[in-house]
């Protein structure tokens, strides 16, 4: 079984949304296969966990704790190389737009 873990430094920007939320996601990544887990700052300022599953290079879903729309919820999100791209919704539909960066590589 190989796995990997690394320090990330996300930096996103948050499009069509009510709110404006925080840009810099200092984090730890694991991975083992196609199963992803770690910790996040996230958009709110707080602090997530998340558990998911890698589906191919472009797509990843999981679980997440820490937003203020519910103790666990849902995410997708579709990346390309370093970049990724997420929908959401605040009661307003969005989509933040960011680059997940390896600390440390």
């Amino acid at each position: 079984m190989i796995s990997s873990c690394a320090a990330v430094l996300g930096l996103s920007l948050h499009i069509g949304f009510n709110e404006h939320y925080n840009f810099v996601h200092p984090g730890y990544k694991c991975d083992i296969r196609e199963i992803i887990y770690g910790s996040y700052l996230n958009s709110e300022g707080n602090l997530s966990m998340f558990l998911g599953k890698e589906i191919n290079n472009y797509t990843e879903f999981g679980l997440v704790t820490g937003y203020s729309r519910g103790h666990i919820v849902t995410i997708v999100r579709l990346k390309y190389k370093k970049f990724f791209v997420m929908p959401g919704y605040d009661g307003k539909k969005g989509i933040a737009l960011g680059i997940e960066i390896p600390i440390g590589e």
